[in-house]
Protein backbone atom coordinates (compact mmCIF):
# COMPACT_ATOMS: atom_id res chain seq x y z
CA UNK A 1 0.00 0.00 0.00
CA UNK A 2 1.43 2.94 -0.73
CA UNK A 3 3.02 5.09 2.07
CA UNK A 4 0.97 8.20 1.31
CA UNK A 5 -2.77 6.27 1.79
CA UNK A 6 -1.17 4.56 4.84
CA UNK A 7 -0.65 7.83 6.27
CA UNK A 8 -4.13 8.86 4.98
CA UNK A 9 -6.20 6.18 6.44
CA UNK A 10 -4.32 6.20 10.02
CA UNK A 11 -5.29 9.93 10.15
CA UNK A 12 -8.87 9.11 9.39
CA UNK A 13 -9.20 6.57 11.81
CA UNK A 14 -7.19 8.95 14.50
CA UNK A 15 -9.84 11.58 13.62
CA UNK A 16 -12.65 8.68 14.03
CA UNK A 17 -11.70 8.20 17.71
CA UNK A 18 -11.36 12.13 18.71
CA UNK A 19 -14.38 12.63 16.89
CA UNK A 20 -16.79 10.33 18.29
CA UNK A 21 -16.88 11.08 21.85
CA UNK A 22 -17.54 14.48 21.36
CA UNK A 23 -20.41 13.44 18.77
CA UNK A 24 -21.83 11.15 21.60
CA UNK A 25 -21.42 14.41 23.69
CA UNK A 26 -23.22 16.36 21.93
CA UNK A 27 -26.25 14.16 21.20
CA UNK A 28 -26.29 13.93 25.36
CA UNK A 29 -26.82 17.26 25.49
CA UNK A 30 -29.35 18.17 22.71
CA UNK A 31 -31.00 14.61 24.85
CA UNK A 32 -30.27 16.36 28.39
CA UNK A 33 -32.04 19.75 26.87
CA UNK A 34 -34.99 17.46 26.15
CA UNK A 35 -36.06 21.16 24.16
CA UNK A 36 -39.38 18.90 22.32
CA UNK A 37 -40.54 16.89 25.40
CA UNK A 38 -39.40 13.76 23.49
CA UNK A 39 -38.26 12.16 26.47
CA UNK A 40 -39.41 10.65 29.30
CA UNK A 41 -37.96 12.74 32.61
CA UNK A 42 -35.55 9.53 33.48
CA UNK A 43 -34.52 9.35 29.96
CA UNK A 44 -33.54 13.04 30.28
CA UNK A 45 -31.93 12.34 33.79
CA UNK A 46 -30.15 9.42 32.42
CA UNK A 47 -28.81 11.90 29.21
CA UNK A 48 -27.65 14.68 31.23
CA UNK A 49 -25.58 12.17 33.44
CA UNK A 50 -23.47 11.31 30.45
CA UNK A 51 -23.22 14.88 29.23
CA UNK A 52 -22.19 15.84 33.16
CA UNK A 53 -19.49 13.31 32.86
CA UNK A 54 -18.48 14.12 29.48
CA UNK A 55 -14.78 15.73 29.09
CA UNK A 56 -15.01 19.54 27.40
CA UNK A 57 -17.88 21.24 28.66
CA UNK A 58 -17.81 24.59 28.95
CA UNK A 59 -19.24 26.06 32.50
CA UNK A 60 -22.41 27.87 30.70
CA UNK A 61 -23.21 24.66 29.40
CA UNK A 62 -22.70 22.72 32.42
CA UNK A 63 -25.24 25.19 34.37
CA UNK A 64 -27.91 24.56 31.29
CA UNK A 65 -27.65 20.85 31.94
CA UNK A 66 -27.91 20.94 35.49
CA UNK A 67 -30.85 23.07 34.93
CA UNK A 68 -32.48 20.77 32.71
CA UNK A 69 -31.58 18.04 34.77
CA UNK A 70 -33.25 19.95 38.00
CA UNK A 71 -36.55 20.07 35.36
CA UNK A 72 -36.21 16.42 35.19
CA UNK A 73 -36.09 15.50 38.42
CA UNK A 74 -38.85 18.08 39.33
CA UNK A 75 -41.22 16.54 36.93
CA UNK A 76 -40.56 13.41 38.64
CA UNK A 77 -41.13 15.33 41.92
CA UNK A 78 -37.62 14.66 43.59
CA UNK A 79 -37.61 18.13 44.90
CA UNK A 80 -34.59 17.90 46.86
CA UNK A 81 -32.48 16.60 44.21
CA UNK A 82 -34.07 19.31 41.72
CA UNK A 83 -33.13 21.77 43.97
CA UNK A 84 -29.40 20.85 44.09
CA UNK A 85 -29.28 20.54 40.83
CA UNK A 86 -30.51 24.22 40.46
CA UNK A 87 -28.36 25.51 43.12
CA UNK A 88 -25.24 24.31 40.92
CA UNK A 89 -26.66 25.74 37.77
CA UNK A 90 -26.51 28.77 40.05
CA UNK A 91 -23.30 28.28 41.20
CA UNK A 92 -22.03 28.38 37.51
CA UNK A 93 -24.24 31.13 35.99
CA UNK A 94 -25.40 33.07 38.88
CA UNK A 95 -27.21 35.71 36.21
CA UNK A 96 -29.30 33.35 34.18
CA UNK A 97 -33.16 34.23 34.84
CA UNK A 98 -34.41 31.05 33.43
CA UNK A 99 -32.61 29.23 36.08
CA UNK A 100 -34.09 30.86 39.10
CA UNK A 101 -37.46 31.14 37.45
CA UNK A 102 -36.88 27.20 36.88
CA UNK A 103 -36.26 26.59 41.00
CA UNK A 104 -38.78 28.94 41.59
CA UNK A 105 -41.19 26.24 39.74
CA UNK A 106 -40.29 23.68 42.03
CA UNK A 107 -40.77 25.21 45.51
CA UNK A 108 -44.27 26.52 44.06
CA UNK A 109 -44.79 22.79 43.72
CA UNK A 110 -43.50 21.83 46.92
CA UNK A 111 -45.71 24.93 48.80
CA UNK A 112 -42.72 27.31 49.43
CA UNK A 113 -44.46 30.10 48.00
CA UNK A 114 -42.46 32.95 49.79
CA UNK A 115 -39.84 31.20 48.70
CA UNK A 116 -41.03 31.15 45.00
CA UNK A 117 -41.51 34.71 44.76
CA UNK A 118 -38.00 35.51 46.33
CA UNK A 119 -36.37 33.80 42.79
CA UNK A 120 -39.33 34.79 40.56
CA UNK A 121 -38.40 38.38 41.47
CA UNK A 122 -34.61 37.59 41.18
CA UNK A 123 -35.68 36.94 37.58
CA UNK A 124 -37.22 39.59 36.93
CA UNK A 125 -34.16 41.86 38.85
CA UNK A 126 -31.59 40.07 36.26
CA UNK A 127 -34.05 40.61 33.15
CA UNK A 128 -37.06 42.72 33.43
CA UNK A 129 -38.52 42.05 30.40
CA UNK A 130 -38.61 37.96 31.30
CA UNK A 131 -42.58 37.25 30.53
CA UNK A 132 -42.52 34.08 32.30
CA UNK A 133 -41.44 35.19 35.73
CA UNK A 134 -43.85 37.76 35.88
CA UNK A 135 -46.91 35.44 35.12
CA UNK A 136 -45.44 32.83 37.09
CA UNK A 137 -45.21 35.17 40.39
CA UNK A 138 -48.46 36.68 39.60
CA UNK A 139 -49.85 33.36 39.95
CA UNK A 140 -48.24 32.69 42.82
CA UNK A 141 -48.89 36.14 44.23
CA UNK A 142 -53.07 34.67 43.66
CA UNK A 143 -52.26 31.71 45.42
CA UNK A 144 -51.77 33.75 48.37
CA UNK A 145 -54.36 35.89 48.07
CA UNK A 146 -52.76 39.40 47.07
CA UNK A 147 -55.33 39.32 43.58
CA UNK A 148 -54.34 42.69 43.02
CA UNK A 149 -50.37 42.08 43.15
CA UNK A 150 -51.04 39.19 40.97
CA UNK A 151 -53.33 41.69 38.72
CA UNK A 152 -50.16 43.66 38.58
CA UNK A 153 -47.83 40.90 37.56
CA UNK A 154 -50.30 39.46 34.90
CA UNK A 155 -50.65 42.60 33.07
CA UNK A 156 -46.94 43.51 32.74
CA UNK A 157 -46.99 39.82 31.30
CA UNK A 158 -49.37 40.61 28.99
CA UNK A 159 -47.49 43.56 28.09
CA UNK A 160 -43.86 41.71 27.26
CA UNK A 161 -45.65 38.68 25.85
CA UNK A 162 -49.26 39.44 23.84
CA UNK A 163 -49.43 35.75 22.99
CA UNK A 164 -48.81 34.39 26.75
CA UNK A 165 -52.53 32.84 26.96
CA UNK A 166 -51.74 31.57 30.43
CA UNK A 167 -50.85 35.58 31.72
CA UNK A 168 -54.72 35.98 30.59
CA UNK A 169 -56.01 32.82 32.79
CA UNK A 170 -54.23 34.06 35.50
CA UNK A 171 -55.51 37.90 35.46
CA UNK A 172 -59.14 36.33 35.33
CA UNK A 173 -58.65 33.80 38.06
CA UNK A 174 -57.81 37.05 39.99
CA UNK A 175 -60.58 39.28 38.95
CA UNK A 176 -63.02 36.61 39.66
CA UNK A 177 -61.16 36.66 43.06
CA UNK A 178 -62.31 40.31 43.22
CA UNK A 179 -65.65 39.84 42.08
CA UNK A 180 -65.07 41.56 38.97
CA UNK A 181 -66.21 38.78 36.32
CA UNK A 182 -67.25 40.88 33.65
CA UNK A 183 -63.04 41.23 33.43
CA UNK A 184 -62.33 37.89 34.40
CA UNK A 185 -64.56 36.78 31.59
CA UNK A 186 -63.19 38.80 29.14
CA UNK A 187 -59.61 37.33 30.31
CA UNK A 188 -60.63 34.17 29.65
CA UNK A 189 -61.99 34.88 26.27
CA UNK A 190 -58.91 35.99 25.56
CA UNK A 191 -56.76 33.20 26.96
CA UNK A 192 -59.13 30.74 24.98
CA UNK A 193 -58.75 32.95 21.22
CA UNK A 194 -55.19 32.45 22.11
CA UNK A 195 -55.29 28.87 22.76
CA UNK A 196 -58.76 27.39 21.93
CA UNK A 197 -57.29 23.56 24.05
CA UNK A 198 -56.71 25.79 26.78
CA UNK A 199 -59.21 23.31 29.39
CA UNK A 200 -58.67 25.19 32.31
CA UNK A 201 -59.71 28.47 30.52
CA UNK A 202 -62.95 27.08 29.37
CA UNK A 203 -63.44 25.42 33.07
CA UNK A 204 -62.73 28.97 34.89
CA UNK A 205 -64.94 30.80 32.12
CA UNK A 206 -67.97 28.32 32.63
CA UNK A 207 -67.64 29.08 36.53
CA UNK A 208 -68.20 32.62 36.44
CA UNK A 209 -70.35 32.26 33.83
CA UNK A 210 -72.38 30.29 36.38
CA UNK A 211 -71.87 32.38 38.93
CA UNK A 212 -73.35 35.47 36.16
CA UNK A 213 -76.42 33.37 35.93
CA UNK A 214 -75.62 32.79 32.37
CA UNK A 215 -76.06 28.69 32.73
CA UNK A 216 -76.43 27.84 28.97
CA UNK A 217 -73.40 29.41 27.99
CA UNK A 218 -71.48 28.03 31.31
CA UNK A 219 -73.38 24.38 29.69
CA UNK A 220 -71.29 25.32 26.68
CA UNK A 221 -67.89 25.56 27.99
CA UNK A 222 -68.81 23.07 30.45
CA UNK A 223 -69.13 20.90 27.26
CA UNK A 224 -66.14 21.68 25.63
CA UNK A 225 -64.26 20.70 28.55
CA UNK A 226 -65.44 17.24 28.56
CA UNK A 227 -64.72 17.16 24.98
CA UNK A 228 -61.25 18.33 25.35
CA UNK A 229 -60.62 16.30 28.30
CA UNK A 230 -61.86 13.10 26.16
CA UNK A 231 -59.66 14.00 23.45
CA UNK A 232 -56.90 13.97 25.41
CA UNK A 233 -57.14 10.76 26.72
CA UNK A 234 -57.43 9.15 22.94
Amino acid sequence: MPKHRTVTLCFAAAFALMASPASARDRDGESCANVHSELSADQQVDACNRYLRAFGVSRHNRAQAFKSRGNAYRELRQFDLALADYDEAIRLQPNHSNIYNNRAIALRMMGERTRAIQDFTTAIEIDPDFAPAYNNRGSVHAELGNFEAAIADQTRAIELDPSRASAFNGRGLAYRALGQRERAVADFDEAIRLNRRYVEAFRNRARVLSEMGELDRARVDEDEVDRLMAASRR
